[in-house]
């Protein structure tokens, strides 16, 4: 195992570009994971049958991180995103894997291998409460671990209950 401990923050940013950007410039971890982020147009692409153009949805960017974001259908919201300092990419292998059975629009899977043959799973989940109540989570707990890959279960959950959240 590695003898230098990976930094991961998790936050939800509510959709806010500025508060992404100011995490992006300031952070000094290895790894920022966020519920509910800032996606939206970023360009506007040419079109010869839509002069209005095609718009191009994204997150916001940093030179210093490398994007992560899962595989979104079109028209899709995306609810997980995360970010990999360049320093940590310089020194293993992060593969963002969009074919993983956990990865869809609202769970991005990565996986993370150091120089030193460490291997480490992160799941960044967003769980939007279905309107029926209840919860719509099985596809976390009914899948199969592998006991020999540390994982790290991250996001958020949406568990507002009297007894678990701040008063308001």
């Amino acid at each position: 195992m590695s003898n230098n401990p990976l930094k991961v923050i998790s936050v939800n940013v509510h959709r806010s570009n500025d508060r992404t950007h100011a995490l992006l410039q300031s952070s000094d971890a290895d790894l920022i994971l966020i519920q509910e982020p800032w996606f939206r147009t970023v360009a506007t692409l040419q079109s010869d049958t839509d002069p209005l153009g095609i718009t191009q949805q994204g997150a916001p960017l940093n030179n210093m991180w490398e994007t992560l974001t899962p595989n979104l259908p079109p028209d899709t919201t995306c609810k997980v995103i995360g970010y990999a300092c360049k320093a940590l990419a310089r020194s293993g292998v992060i593969w963002n894997n969009t074919g993983h059975p956990l990865s869809t629009p609202n769970s991005l899977v990565v996986e993370i291998d150091l120089q030193d043959d460490t291997r480490i799973m992160v799941i960044n989940t967003y769980h939007a409460v279905p309107s029926r109540g209840g919860h719509d989570l099985h596809y976390l707990f009914h899948h199969e671990i592998d006991e020999l890959t540390p994982m790290v279960l991250i996001g958020d959950f949406n568990t507002h209950t009297h007894r678990w959240s701040l008063p308001g």
